[in-house]
């Protein structure tokens, strides 16, 4: 796994950025995982070995105020896609899928409203999304990068089986 790479967002602020699995010049995918919360944002095992065994190229980043990132007050779970945009443009990833775990899942679903021509894809598991089922479509609040909020509607998949 590489060190941490911290990022720097055009407000002054900073994101700790984590890549594993596959490295980027053999990877058949890039997937940024949206970690629960409370946790850094740093990857772990098995997902690592598990991602590099698939050709998925991991990338994770600590949110605001997480695993070394800085404290954006006022910040909500849309604002995460003005964050990973800028994430996915030092890294040079045109398109991405978004996985979130836990805490996580919220993040990975706005994260996917917000930048949805660049991003597929989008799992969550073990999420806090209460009352919602699949088929059901919501909207998703998203802050874009100019500052400005809109909504977005999400349908939330059936399960395979």
């Amino acid at each position: 796994m590489a060190d941490p790479l911290a990022v720097p967002l055009p407000d002054g602020r900073h994101l700790v950025v984590h890549e594993g699995g596959a490295p980027a010049s053999e990877a058949r995918l890039a997937l940024v995982w949206h970690h629960g919360s409370p946790q850094s944002g740093a990857l772990f095992e098995p997902l690592t070995s598990a991602a590099a065994a698939r050709g998925i190229r991991l990338i994770s980043f600590g949110r605001p105020s997480y695993g070394g990132s800085s404290p954006n007050p006022g910040r909500n779970v849309g604002s995460v896609g003005r964050d990973v945009m800028v994430i996915a443009d030092a890294l040079e990833l045109d398109a991405f899928a978004v996985m979130g775990a836990s805490g996580g899942g919220p993040h990975a679903l706005a994260c996917a409203a917000a930048l949805s021509d660049r991003v597929p894809a989008v799992a969550t598991f073990a999420s806090v999304l209460a009352g919602l089922e699949p088929g059901k479509t919501v909207d998703v609040k998203i802050q874009t990068q100019d500052g400005s909020t809109q909504t977005r509607q999400v349908t939330l998949g059936e399960l395979p089986g």
